[in-house]
């Protein structure tokens, strides 16, 4: 069971596993695809040529700038003068005040402030000349996102390791996390799986012993369950098959012996009987003492061997008890001949009218009988007067006859013994029983015994109504 387990983690394991290899070449790929070299220079190389293009605009402005300063220098303009993109005057501009204060401060080289250019620098008298002209629409804009872009760049360059860390930690602690819930599913499953089949092992392995009331006494998910509930039904009826194949080894071996014991102790009775008549017939004489002595001798001798008599007729019953021969019949005519039998001792109560079944009626009155004779033995037992009660009735699909008494009973533990040929609790050969259980089975029929010690015994007799074809 172990190798089965074993099984179990590896297959879960390896279905958890396998997906992760491509999964992992893919992101690997992507991630490589998405950091190659190639395409990085390309974007670099792209974004230095729009910072290119932006200096080389800068510069041009710059010039121009310059060269509006030197003729307005020339012409002895002074304070603030604004021009537009072209180096033209351009009064209607109005630049930001932040604009104007960074123009007075400024150098007489020209620099940037915003979207502007601003230059200081004195004119042919000596005034200070602030000059202040807009850059081309945009310029400072996009020069200050190419700078961010170019700025990005380097640090991804940089950086390169530490995100393709950062893409694998976290996928390597996700799968880490699907593996162990992989393992608990794994857990679970072998805990429901293998543990039945384990107690299924050793369960087989006590039939196999010999132990019939082994059983697994587990359960399991779906066929695992099935096949547990399926062989402890087996064990039950392999039980119950041995019992009964023992209990037929059993009645045929007292059948046998039952035989042998009729024939042999029949035999000699009456020539016994005969001897002993004939020694108590022949004698003459006047001695009335021993002619006392040999009638009270012939009286032991014919009771006793009337005793074995009835002892041999239960042997010849029980070894040669014939399989009855069902067919369509009527109980009551049975009932009746009872009743005149038994007298008063029985009382017989059934519905009025035909009671149709199925049965020998022969054999069903000895097995009736017996039930009665039982009946009324436990009555004098037990010191009441001796009277059975036989219930007959329909019910179900079978004939119910029930035979009860209010004698000593029978105690529990002995019940399921009362039908063996060699237990009695009265000193005799117990068959009575016997013979009532094999009439009864041989009809397809069941016997069953309540009893309560002291207070009686009710035998009840079902015998199906139909063939066993038609059932």
């Amino acid at each position: 069971m172990h190798g089965i387990r074993t099984r179990l983690f590896a297959a879960i394991l390896l279905a958890a596993l396998v997906p992760a290899v491509p999964a992992a070449l893919l992101v690997n790929n992507l991630l490589q695809r998405s950091r190659d070299a190639s395409l990085e220079r390309h974007l670099v190389d792209g974004l230095e040529a729009g910072m290119e293009e932006s200096r080389l605009a800068l510069a041009a402005s710059r010039e121009a700038l310059v060269r509006a300063g030197e003729d307005l220098a020339a012409g002895r303009a002074a304070g603030v003068v604004i021009l537009d993109a072209d180096g033209r005057l351009a009064p209607q501009l109005a630049p930001p005040a932040a604009v104007l204060d960074a123009a007075r401060r400024a150098d007489p080289r020209p620099q940037p402030v915003g979207d502007w250019l601003v230059m200081r620098r004195a004119n042919a008298a000596g005034d200070d000349l602030t000059l202040v002209q807009p850059l081309p629409a945009g310029l400072a804009d996009r020069a200050g996102r190419l700078a961010d872009a170019l700025a990005t760049a380097a640090a991804l360059r940089l950086d390169r390791g530490a995100i393709l860390r950062g893409y694998v930690a976290p996928f390597l602690l996700i799968y880490a996390a699907l593996l162990l819930a992989a393992l608990g599913l794994a857990a679970l499953l072998a805990r429901g799986v293998v543990g039945p089949l384990h107690a299924t092992a050793r369960a087989a392995d006590r039939l196999a012993a010999g132990d019939l009331e082994a059983r697994v006494g587990a359960d399991g998910p779906g066929e695992v369950g099935a096949l547990v509930r399926a062989f402890d039904g087996m064990a039950e009826r392999l039980g119950t098959q041995r019992r009964e194949l023992a209990r037929l080894e059993k009645l045929a071996a007292w059948r046998g012996m039952s035989r042998i014991l009729a024939h042999e102790i029949k035999n000699p009775l009456t020539p016994i009987l005969l001897a002993v008549q004939e020694a108590r017939g022949s004698y003459r004489g006047p001695d009335a003492a021993h002619a006392a002595v040999l009638a009270d001798c012939e009286t032991i001798v014919r009771e006793e061997v009337e005793g074995l008599r009835r002892l041999v007729a239960s042997f010849a019953d029980f070894a040669r008890l014939p399989a009855p021969e069902p067919r369509d019949d009527d109980l009551r005519p049975l009932l009746d001949d009872l009743a005149r039998l038994y007298g008063e001792r029985l009382l017989v109560e059934a519905a009025a009218g035909p009671l149709p079944g199925r049965f020998d009626a022969e054999a069903l009155r000895r097995a009736l009988i017996n039930l009665i004779d039982n009946g009324l033995g436990a009555c004098a037992r037990a010191g009441r007067p001796e009277r059975v009660r036989l219930r007959a009735a329909s019910a179900a699909g079978a004939l119910v006859v029930s035979v009860a008494d209010e004698g000593d009973g029978i105690p529990p533990e002995n019940l399921e013994r009362v039908f063996d040929p060699d237990f009695s609790t009265r000193g005799g050969m117990g068959l009575g029983l016997a013979i009532v259980r094999g009439v009864v089975e041989g009809h397809d029929g069941s016997v069953s015994l309540e009893s309560m010690p002291g207070r009686g015994t009710t035998a009840t007799v079902r015998l199906p109504t139909l063939p066993q074809e038609a059932r």
